[in-house]
């Protein structure tokens, strides 16, 4: 029995090896192993790119955020060291009002030497100011010191009122504006 069964095996080869192959057959025979290694391998190098794109974006962050917190906490430090003070409400006048003030401005100023009234930079040196550098936008001279104003580093102030850095606005006069702080009057031209 074996030797019909390899006989019949013998002719079945050979019987394939005179037909041509079938179309399904070549497909079958050509399938070759999926290779999972190199699946693996794409998948773990991208997990691998995502993990440190997210690291490198976080990080920084978490650096950034306690040096601000270490800036602020020294910050609120140096806030409660140094103690500020609030300048006054500034009180809008009438035009009388502001009218008597001019004219007793001019005669204090008439009756005091010129030599009183400094330029801001010598006043800044020879009595220790800290201002901020002020200067004048638009400056607005009138007879009628109702209608006199100036724009202060792009605010507009009358005579008569506090600037925000702290000086009073003595006088607005052709040069520029008369300046009182600390019972010092200096003059910031109008350049």
């Amino acid at each position: 029995m074996s030797f019909i069964l390899e006989a019949l095996k013998k002719s079945e080869r050979e019987r394939l090896k005179n037909k041509p192959p079938k179309f399904s057959d070549a497909l079958m025979e050509n399938k070759k192993p999926e290779n999972n290694k190199l699946y693996f391998i794409v998948i773990l190098s991208l997990v691998l790119i995502i993990f440190l794109l997210l690291y490198f974006l976080i990080t920084p962050k978490k650096i950034q955020v306690s040096e601000t917190n270490k800036n602020s906490s020294e910050f609120n430090q140096d806030i409660k060291l140094t103690e500020t003070t609030k300048p006054e409400p500034v009180n809008l006048l009438s035009a009388n009002d502001i009218n008597k003030k001019q004219r007793s401005i001019e005669k204090d100023s008439a009756m005091n030497n010129s030599n009183e009234i400094m330029d801001i930079e010598i006043a800044k040196v020879s009595h220790n100011f800290y201002l901020p550098d002020l200067h004048i936008d638009i400056h607005v001279y009138s007879e009628n010191a109702a209608e006199r104003f100036v724009f202060v580093n792009m605010k507009k102030y009358d005579e008569g009122s506090f600037l925000d850095e702290g000086p009073l606005i003595k006088a607005i006069t052709e040069e520029g504006v008369v300046l009182e702080q600390n019972d010092i009057s200096f003059l910031l031209p109008n350049k």
